[in-house]
Order: structure tokens, then C-alpha cells, then sequence
């Protein structure tokens, strides 16, 4: 059976960077570096420290408190994140 190109590439893009995210609260911002601490929800012990924040978003639109998405790129290591958005 042949495979159509968008299967193709689903495939590889999955190989390369699995989908991966989880929800948190926003526990910290530091403007100075663009980056916070997310405690991510269900496990009330996993504090993330330093998450780069993505550049769409403003000052205004993360603080503390707030819900957020943190996509991972490499599950193996917790560093390798970023603060997609918040609501």
C-alpha cells in the first residue's frame, strides 16, 4: 500500500518532536530573562524553574496565578520547554 505524503510526514514529524504538553499554574515570572516557574497540574510536588516564555506573548499576558500550556520538545529532559500561552 502506498502512503500519501501527509502520512509520510505525520510520521517523521512524530519520529523528530512527539507532541507533548501539560497544563500548569504560572508560579513565577521573571521579565529580566523571559522565563517562569510553572507548578505543573496533577503533580503538586513538579515545579518546573526558568521555562523560556514564547516570545507571542506580552508582559500583560503571563503572571502569576495563571493557567498555562508547557509543550515539551524532548520528554527526557524537563528543560527543554516552553511557556506556549496562558488563560
Amino acid at each position: 500500500m502506498k502512503r500519501t505524503f501527509v502520512q509520510m510526514t505525520k510520521k517523521i514529524n512524530n519520529t523528530i518532536t512527539p507532541a507533548s504538553f501539560k497544563r500548569g499554574i504560572v508560579s513565577a515570572v521573571y521579565i529580566n530573562n523571559w522565563t517562569a516557574d510553572v507548578s505543573i497540574i496533577g503533580s503538586t510536588a513538579t515545579t518546573l524553574k526558568g521555562i523560556p516564555i514564547s516570545k507571542a506573548l506580552t508582559a500583560s499576558t503571563v503572571q502569576a496565578g495563571m493557567k498555562c500550556r508547557v509543550d515539551f520538545f524532548s520528554e527526557n529532559v524537563p528543560g527543554d520547554a516552553v511557556l506556549a500561552y496562558t488563560y
